[in-house]
């Protein structure tokens, strides 16, 4: 039986690699069965992105189809039919879809009689993220109406993906990041709670003792950090919702307490990070910014003792279960973080 995983925010999703592929290859060794994925993406990726895949996950044969920009269901029909002509030849798989765009794809383009088992992963509130980002929730008047046209789309989708998954021929199954998410879907979509479970396969397993000291003596040696440190760590981008504004103030207050401390900031958006701490007369000597490969993150979180995960209070924030987290804690950090997400309270 084939493994087969449907995504529809692209290979180029900074989690890509730690919540899809990494977790679809661990299933296809441990099945010993073989894995498609199938991504949607607006531009076909490099034929270099593509090797570099191929490189590191070859038990993962890849299929790339065309995405159109969203405005509907209707919208989605020419992706429905890619993914009909992708599945119809394969007379057995399970299927994993990612979020209720993949998920409404796959809901109409399985066949009953191939799909064994289909699994919607909800790894967040699309409508929710949408009016989180585009500032719905504190902008008024006319010049909204598009934005709040796409956010009605959005709430459309997400009703009727998950409302009408279990009105099908098939065994559905969908799966939260948390609890907190776990129980709005059954609030809010009216689900059976026997068919809404919890995501566990895709948890970074925790760094093995002996291993995470190597890297944290090496690590530390290598950015110039004594022992006797305290490492704060902020892993992400300058994205106003993930705080990176408030992140370096909240480390200011803790250089000011312990003049000790240092901030290793692992970042694409050097430049921008920069600009963010300058402000703030911190000495050089107590911060790093850098970029590395997703494959060494976990060797540079091993020298870090705090990971700093801030986030506003929002509906999206609550119920998530942010990667940063998941690696913070395979890491054997600490989580400094501000109660806003329900996952972190419960588990940090």
């Amino acid at each position: 039986m084939k493994l087969i995983h449907v995504i529809y925010d692209g290979i180029d999703n900074p989690v890509f690699d730690s919540q899809v592929a990494q977790p679809l290859a661990h299933l296809a060794r441990k099945h010993s069965s073989p894995a498609l994925l199938i991504t949607f993406e607006h531009q076909h990726p490099s034929t270099e992105r593509i090797q570099e895949f191929i490189n590191r996950y070859p038990c993962i044969t890849i299929k790339i189809l065309k995405k159109y920009r969203f405005w509907g269901m209707w919208s989605l029909r020419y992706a429905q039919i890619q993914l009909q002509k992708v599945l119809a030849p394969l007379p057995s798989y399970s299927i994993r879809a990612r979020g209720p765009i993949a998920g409404w794809l796959c809901l109409k383009a399985v066949s009953p009689l191939a799909c064994k088992k289909l699994i919607i992963q909800a790894r967040g509130l699309l409508a929710a993220e949408y009016e989180y980002t585009h500032h719905l929730h504190r902008l008024r008047g006319i010049r909204t109406w598009l934005p709040r046209l796409r956010l009605l789309i959005f709430k459309r989708l997400e009703r009727v993906t998950y409302h009408k998954s279990s009105q099908t021929r098939i065994p559905v199954t969908i799966e939260a990041v948390s609890p907190a998410l776990q129980e709005h879907l059954i609030r809010q979509f009216d689900l059976n709670p026997k068919n809404c479970t919890i995501a566990r396969h895709d948890v970074p397993k925790h760094i093995d003792t002996a291993q995470r000291l190597i890297w944290r003596s090496a690590m530390r040696q290598q950015l110039n950090i004594s022992e006797s440190t305290n490492v704060f760590c902020y892993n992400g981008s300058v994205k106003p919702w993930q705080c990176p504004q408030e992140t370096v103030a909240l480390f200011q207050q803790q250089f000011l307490q312990h003049p000790e401390s240092f901030l290793l900031v692992l970042t694409q958006d050097t430049v921008a990070f920069l600009t963010i701490i300058q402000r703030y007369h911190i000495p050089r000597s107590h911060y790093r910014v850098i970029h590395v490969p997703h494959h060494e993150v976990c060797m540079h979180l091993s020298a870090c003792d705090v990971g700093i995960l801030l986030r506003e209070q929002h509906l999206m924030n609550w119920i998530s279960r942010p990667t940063k987290a998941l690696e913070y804690r395979a890491a054997g950090m600490r989580i400094l973080h501000n109660n806003t997400v329900s996952y972190l309270i419960e588990n940090c």
